[in-house]
């Protein structure tokens, strides 16, 4: 994984991970197809392979009140709703649209869980 286990709690976490599902990988725009490794492409079947492991991490490393902001694909903002809202001590802040207005990152805090 790549989160140190036994660092400090941060106060902030940015990621820009893997979200595209395994069978669109080969439809990509050359642009990206191209020149991009496949490790930071493929985000395995419905692409949120990478996205469900830093969340479900998140917590034994973000401090009380700390931020975890990631961005993830097309279409792909209610699972990732999902996702926050079973994880108990984090809670979705805000999504924030790309130049499109399209959903395509979320900013998420660290809650204390005991008082939920």
């Amino acid at each position: 994984d790549g989160l140190t286990h036994n660092s400090a709690p941060v106060d902030l976490i940015v990621a820009n991970l893997p979200y595209v599902p395994t069978a669109a990988t080969a439809v990509l725009t050359p642009e990206v197809r191209d020149h991009e490794p496949l490790i930071a492409l493929d985000g395995g079947h419905d692409g949120l392979d990478a996205v469900r492991a830093l969340v479900t991490q998140t917590p034994a490393h973000l401090a009380a009140g700390g931020h975890l902001i990631i961005e993830f694909g097309v279409g792909q903002e209610d699972a990732v709703r999902a996702l926050i809202a079973r994880t108990s001590s984090l809670a979705l802040v805000k999504v924030v649209g790309d130049l499109q207005g399209i959903p395509r990152t979320a900013v998420i805090k660290s809650v204390d869980s005991s008082n939920a």
